[in-house]
């Protein structure tokens, strides 16, 4: 959808009183989706009346600043790059995290009387812990409060958390697995000529070649930015962080690709047009096994690729975890 679509429908949603508690924005959390987010966010704080923000009052204006009383950003910490039930909530963890604790604060009253919203950047990097936390909220939500998990993974939520929450697909620049890791895997993706532990166990370890190429990659573009950063001293600690969420960036790009090949397959398999394909210099490819396996297994495939990059989220060993999924797949004719 496109973000001034988005925009129209949760201006129509909140102007007919038929907004939801918690909305699910797939999308760049540094692009459209937190844009609709701060629209959200300036619709319920300045726009009660008719549903559109004015865009130049004071408290428009704090939003965008994100400095509104009632608005809460939730990001990932620092150095983890992972959302911890100690922003969650009091009294749980290292409680090393400042307040307000995310819960709590939407428990309270709200400052300027009317409606608080909640931001989630990057939700997908909530930890096990957090995320059993933050469904409590969910399942419950106090009045007037609206919700807004931002991400560019919805896959790697758990199904509880998707379930409770009304998904919006904001269109943008996706971005893409960049080369020449995208034509390997493409590359490996289309080899497949058998099924059966032997075929998952070689396209595994295909494909976590590419991951440790990424790897590499992702370390050394990051000590050579922190060079270039002349008078920033960073250390290794940092520098280890850093490099760990460029990876698995580059990792959720790889699996992405995995699954819009799987998809190719489901749209060719359930009649769709092959000008729909994301990759239609494959379309023989994908047509042949298309054409060889059933609806139910090409959408199980769809369904796999997600469960692979929700457990290699959970640092589960890679190796595994592909070679187990891929097993379970129909790949080929």
């Amino acid at each position: 959808m496109l973000l001034d679509d988005a925009k129209a429908l949760l201006s129509h949603a909140f102007a007919t009183g038929r907004l939801a508690h918690a909305y699910l924005l797939a999308g760049p959390p540094r692009g459209e989706a937190m844009d609709l987010a701060i629209h959200a966010t300036m619709m319920v704080a300045c726009g009660e009346g008719g549903g559109e923000p004015c865009g130049k009052c004071e408290t428009c204006n704090q939003v965008a600043a994100r400095t509104w009383c009632d608005m809460l950003v939730v990001e990932p910490m620092k150095k983890s790059r992972i959302i911890s039930v100690d922003q969650m909530r009091e009294g749980r963890g290292d409680n090393k995290v400042p307040p307000p604790y995310l819960l709590e604060w939407l428990s309270g009253t709200s400052f300027a009387g009317g409606w608080k919203v909640a931001i989630i950047v990057s939700a997908d990097r909530m930890n096990e812990a957090a995320a059993n936390a933050f469904l409590k909220i969910l399942e419950e939500p106090p009045r007037k409060t609206l919700i807004l998990l931002v991400t560019d993974a919805p896959q790697q939520l758990l199904p509880t958390i998707r379930s409770r929450c009304q998904r919006i697909d904001v269109a943008g620049a996706r971005p893409c697995l960049p080369e020449p890791y995208r034509g390997q895997v493409l590359a490996t993706l289309a080899s497949a000529r058998h099924s059966g532990p032997l075929a998952a166990s070689t396209m595994s370890a295909k494909l976590c070649a590419v991951m440790a190429a990424m790897k590499d990659a992702a370390d050394a573009e990051t000590r050579e930015e922190a060079k270039d950063a002349q008078g920033v001293e960073v250390d290794d600690d940092e520098l280890d962080a850093r490099a760990s969420a460029r990876y698995r960036e580059y990792r959720s790009l790889l699996f992405q690709t995995m699954q819009d090949w799987f998809r190719d397959i489901l749209v060719l398999r359930s009649g769709g047009d092959e000008a729909l394909l994301a990759f239609p210099e494959y379309a023989g490819t994908l047509r042949g096994v298309a054409d060889a396996i059933t609806l139910a297994e090409a959408m199980a495939n769809v369904s796999q690729v997600e469960d692979i990059a929700r457990m290699a989220e959970k640092t589960m060993p890679e190796g595994p975890v592909l070679a187990y999924w891929l097993d379970r797949m129909k790949m080929c004719p």
